[in-house]
């Protein structure tokens, strides 16, 4: 499984076809929601 999704990991930097780029942008959308909800926690 690990292996697999390594693999997954990279093909979706190295990819250009358009289901890998909508993957990426989920992905950094994702990291983008998880630094703001850090950020609103800090703040309290």
């Amino acid at each position: 499984m690990d292996k697999k999704n390594k693999y997954l990991d990279q093909h979706n930097k190295d990819c250009e076809c358009e289901f890998c780029k909508k993957r990426a942008n989920i992905e950094m959308n994702k990291e983008e929601e998880r630094k703001e909800i850090v950020e609103m926690i800090k703040r309290l």
